[in-house]
């Protein structure tokens, strides 16, 4: 079963009940380790390492979004969900590229909302394939992997920190394909849309990669791009 850690930083403890309520109540197959906390300056917050903090912004002392920034500098990979009773703070929280805003005027709607694209990006990070080499096989997961190359007989497999050269048909990573990150953009390049950009002029391109856009797939390709941007949640 997947754990996750769980923060709540709310100097009302109603509304942290109410969270870890909604957040416990409808997902049996992750498991969530939930404390909360009052005060967003408590040792708990820079002490502990979680994966994901819901932080009201209206606190004595250190407000929601300084809280943010703290908890980044010490746990880059840290979802944010805020929580506020100030709707207009929405455009605001933009700045700490928040998960996701829950007004606390419509609490038990966007919260419920808000875990259940939480539940699918979980369960989403945690997808692997298993790729064979030097007779080690090596689960490699969805969101590691940058971009695949066929090589004939071989393919090269490019993740955020190594590169598997495998022995293999292309065919055999097709199931990728069922995953909204990633694309055929060419007959010889699979990509993963999370680390690529795209103009009209350069096609795809990540760091120093450029990967081409063939013709044949230029116009499938572009349509899976949009849809994942409008739909994905980081």
């Amino acid at each position: 079963m997947l754990e996750q850690d769980i923060l709540i930083v709310d100097d009302n403890e109603n509304y942290s009940m109410e969270i870890k309520k909604i957040i416990e109540m409808n997902y049996d197959d992750i498991q969530f380790n939930i404390e909360y906390v009052n005060d967003s300056s408590s040792e708990l917050i820079k002490d502990k390492l979680f994966d994901i903090y819901f932080l009201d912004i209206d606190m004595p002392k250190v407000n929601g979004f300084e809280c943010a920034k703290k908890i980044k500098k010490i746990n880059e990979k840290a979802i944010i969900i805020f929580v506020s009773s100030h709707d207009d703070l929405v455009y605001k929280s933009f700045e700490f590229n928040p998960f996701y805003f829950v007004r606390k005027e419509h609490m038990e709607r966007e919260l419920e909302l808000a875990v259940e694209y939480l539940v699918t990006k979980i369960k989403d990070n945690n997808k692997f394939i298993k790729v064979r080499k030097d007779n080690v096989i090596y689960p490699i997961k969805y969101k590691d992997i940058v971009y695949i190359e066929n090589l004939r007989n071989h393919y090269k497999l490019t993740t955020t920190d190594q590169i598997y050269i495998v022995r293999g048909s292309f065919k055999t990573l097709a199931k990728l394909m069922d995953d909204e990150r990633f694309s055929k953009c060419h007959s010889a390049f699979i990509i993963n849309f999370f680390y690529f950009k795209y103009n009209e002029e350069t096609d795809f391109f990540y760091n120093d990669a450029h990967i081409p856009i063939s013709r044949r797939y230029k116009k499938e390709c572009k349509r899976r791009y949009y849809d994942y941007l409008k739909n994905y949640k980081f």
